[in-house]
């Protein structure tokens, strides 16, 4: 079933799937998919500013930094990470766990501007 999801998302996200960074949903794939995962998205984005969990504070973060349409597109990135993330784990969507991972060497301990 994972191989069937990946392939259906288009190779550039499956590669990308355990790399930090960004990738682009794009045209390869099943174009069903693709739409699901923008309605998914255009309905997360315009009921964000109503929630305060971790995800829909950062969608509004973002569409105030960026605009609609880019937000729209990295919420559908990051709503077919996650669907891949669940089906790779076999695990079932954990909603408190952090929305990335940050590598050790980045984070910081004691005073920030020492």
């Amino acid at each position: 079933m994972l191989n069937l999801f990946t392939s259906s998302i288009g190779d550039s996200l499956a590669e990308k799937a355990d790399e930090v960074g960004t990738s682009r949903i794009d045209y390869q794939g099943d174009a069903y998919l693709r739409t699901l995962l923008f309605q998914g998205a255009r309905s997360a984005v315009l009921t964000a500013h109503r929630r305060n969990d971790r995800l829909s504070r950062w969608i509004v973060q973002s569409q105030a930094r960026v605009g609609y349409s880019k937000t729209l597109v990295a919420v559908a990135n990051k709503h077919a990470r996650i669907l891949w993330a669940v089906l790779a784990r076999g695990e079932r969507f954990d909603p408190s766990r952090p929305l990335f991972r940050v590598p050790v060497g980045l984070l910081r301990t004691g005073n920030a501007g020492a």
